[in-house]
């Protein structure tokens, strides 16, 4: 006896697909908003690695780079 012929078919109505697909893209939006903070503290590091070369340099000349 085939076993999924005793078992009732469901099918989600049209709200529940639509609060499933609403669930996916809340999701989705957080991690892409989740990538864009991280984006934006690796921007803010390569900056400050940057000001932190130039200052080593600028000491290295013996320049004052606080001026």
């Amino acid at each position: 006896m085939d076993s999924t012929a005793s078992m009732p078919s469901y099918s989600p109505s049209p709200g529940e697909y639509l609060n499933f697909a609403l669930n996916s893209l809340t999701q989705a939006y957080k991690g892409l908003e989740e990538e864009e903070e991280e984006e934006e503290e690796e921007k803010e590091i390569k900056e400050q690695v940057k000001r932190l070369m130039f200052y080593t340099q600028s000491i290295l000349l013996g320049e004052n780079p606080f001026i």
